[in-house]
């Protein structure tokens, strides 16, 4: 504090004078005080730690495209009443392909019915106490599959659709649903480690799966960009995962304009970092991807959870 808290050691009805004032003097800590202000919070007074999750995102044009066509969303919550609190997370970002609006309205399309969906068939249940009867898996999957007929593609002689990376956190466990080649990643504050779980829908990929290709042709590759699998409108293939969280870390969602553009080790560092806040480091990766020549729209969703 600029100015120290004064105490007026008598009290009076009437105003103090200059000469009552000059008596006050500023209220001092005592060593042990001292060091209880700099200790961590968890171990002031006995307070434990408790789960949370928090969630940041941030998307750009970019420096070249002249609409956005990426979507990103996220909700979280910590469901509970009597019961100990469940961190929960809906998160997930669409990159929309196609002539003109259709790839922004397919990403906002089916990023929107997969959200309202997951929130009404996850979320509100477990809001009200209510099992849910579904493998979590089961449900993911049959959302994608519904959203992707709700695209609407203006010009039937223009391929339009949209990728989609979808992350749902219960409890201590994550579960994807990916088609194409945004992708998600999860990090882990204790070890450091940064891992990719998505596969990319990509021909490029495809070409490094079977060794035909180096990373360093991959970066490079004039194909780079052409997807095999993507949600246009009809029935698709649905990658499904589910993994174990570790008790402190990050599920992170991005579009190719980010990953393409930054170097995996950059991209850990800055989620290790404890000098950004959440929003920062979104903001920071992008900012990072464009300043690493992404000429693509860019987007990204971080949500950080202690279990």
């Amino acid at each position: 504090m600029d100015n120290p808290l004064l105490i007026n050691v008598e009290s009076s009805d009437e105003e103090p004078s200059n000469q009552d004032i000059s008596k006050t003097e500023p209220l001092e800590r005592n060593s042990e005080q001292e060091v209880e202000a700099t200790l961590p919070a968890h171990q002031l007074h006995g307070v434990t730690l408790s789960p949370y999750i928090i969630t940041a995102q941030h998307s750009d044009l970019g420096v070249k495209r002249s609409q956005n066509q990426d979507t990103a969303m996220s909700i979280v919550s910590l469901c509970g009443g009597e019961e100990p609190l469940v961190p929960f997370a809906i998160s997930l970002v669409a990159d929309g392909m196609g002539g003109h609006a259709d790839g922004a309205d397919a990403s906002k399309s089916v990023a929107n019915y997969v959200t309202q969906n997951l929130s009404s068939r996850l979320l509100i249940p477990m809001m009200k106490d209510e099992s849910v009867s579904e493998p979590v898996l089961s449900i993911m999957q049959q959302a994608v599959l519904d959203a992707s007929r709700t695209i609407h593609i203006s010009d039937q002689g223009q391929m339009g659709g949209t990728t989609l990376t979808c992350g749902v956190i219960i409890k201590s466990r994550l579960f994807v649903a990916h088609v194409g080649d945004s992708r998600g990643y999860l990090f882990d504050y204790e070890s450091g480690e940064l891992n990719q779980l998505t596969n990319d829908h990509t021909y490029v990929q495809q070409l490094l799966n079977a060794g035909e290709i180096t990373e360093e042709e991959a970066a490079i590759h004039p194909k780079r960009n052409l997807l095999f699998r993507a949600i246009t409108g009809t029935d698709v293939e649905v990658d499904l995962m589910t993994r174990p969280l570790p008790s402190k870390g990050m599920f992170m969602v991005c579009s190719d304009g980010l990953w393409g553009h930054i170097e995996h080790d950059l991209i850990q560092k800055v989620l290790a970092s404890s000098n950004h806040s959440l929003q920062q480091k979104c903001e920071l990766l992008v900012g990072m991807s464009i300043e690493g020549g992404t000429t693509d729209n860019i987007s990204v969703v971080l949500t950080e959870f202690r279990l």
